[in-house]
């Protein structure tokens, strides 16, 4: 189980690390771009769709790390004027409507990456990319937000208590 364990926490920072090269590769894009136009030349035709598939890439596989380290926004408003057992009852009513909301979103994207899997279909903006490349990351991102919001229903751990990464919360 250890090993197990070991390799989950090494995907889920490794697509961050990954969410953070895309970054980078977007901002050197988007730097050429600017540089092409201002000298009256045509940027490459891959340029605008490669910067859209990496906000989708960025989002999704950065996602379940914001998870697990609680670093996504929450509004813990209503949560501090409660009593300590209701606010256990509306933290675990959170994280049942997580898991049930990334259950479905896993479905349908697995459902759509099949569907384009098996289809062979392509997205045709600029250039010709598999519309597996657009439904790949939500189908990879969606069910592993669902384990770490399982780790939260099922472990000790508390979305709302031992910090965030920026170490801010609303």
């Amino acid at each position: 189980m250890n090993v197990i364990s070991k390799i989950y926490d090494g995907l889920i920072y490794g697509l961050a690390c990954l969410a953070g090269l895309v970054l980078a590769a977007i901002f050197i894009i988007v730097l050429a771009d600017a540089i092409m136009r201002d000298m009256l030349i045509s940027p490459p035709s891959w340029s605008d769709p490669s910067k859209e598939y990496g906000l989708l890439y960025i989002t999704m596989f950065c996602a379940p790390w914001l998870v697990r380290t609680r670093g996504h926004v929450l509004l813990e408003l209503m949560r501090q004027r409660l009593s300590p057992g209701g606010a256990l009852i509306l933290e675990r009513g959170v994280y049942i409507v997580c898991i049930a909301i990334c259950l479905v979103l896993s479905w349908h994207a697995m459902s759509l990456f099949a569907g384009a899997w098996t289809s062979g279909e392509e997205d045709h903006r600029g250039i010709e990319i598999p519309l597996t490349f657009l439904y790949g990351p939500p189908a990879l991102a969606f069910p592993l937000m669902t384990i770490e919001f399982a780790r939260y229903l099922f472990g000790k751990d508390s979305i709302y208590e031992g910090g965030t990464v920026g170490g801010e919360s609303v």
